[in-house]
């Protein structure tokens, strides 16, 4: 059986495309390319395929995502009838090495359940997990050791499937 691809309403499709190509210098077909990669991913979270954080290029598309707060509280509640908290690892708490091997599979993992992941290139993670680094204008502005989002057991996950502020 095939799973059904999440797909972002209208108006955060809109949103995002706006953010993306004036916030992030990318083109209207890069933005829509990076947005179809997101909508992988929250399939992936829905069906319990991913427990990582996106890559570099997926995770700015979901981050100016998650700050249309109400856009994204109600896509939330919508898609997973959960609202879905990000707590990424940064340099204080950076992953296990478990982690970053696993956290480098996200492709197969989702071409393996079905999920048509059309630019591969966009999940490769940074150097620090074991991937490669993708060049991008932006890409200096952040730290360091900040591009490797995954799940955490040591302390909170990085997702939080909680439903108390809804």
């Amino acid at each position: 059986m095939a799973i059904e691809r999440v797909s972002l309403p209208d108006m955060d499709r809109r949103y995002l495309v706006e953010m993306l190509v004036t916030h992030e210098a990318m083109t209207e077909e890069e933005s829509t390319q990076v947005i179809y990669e997101l909508e992988n991913y929250y399939t992936g979270l829905r069906e319990g395929i991913l427990d990582c954080g996106p890559p570099a290029q997926i995770d700015t598309a979901f981050h100016w995502h998650i700050l249309n707060t109400r856009a994204y509280a109600a896509f939330c509640k919508n898609t997973f009838n959960k609202f879905i908290h990000h707590t990424p690892h940064w340099i204080d708490s950076p992953p296990t090495n478990a982690e970053q091997v696993r956290c480098n599979n996200q492709v197969l993992l989702l071409k393996d359940h079905g999920v048509d992941v059309r630019r591969k290139d966009l999940w490769k993670t940074s150097q620090r997990c074991g991937g490669h680094r993708k060049t991008h204008p932006n890409l200096h502005l952040r730290p360091p050791g900040t591009m490797c989002y995954v799940a955490n057991p040591r302390k909170r996950s990085i997702f939080d499937f909680d439903d108390d502020n809804l």
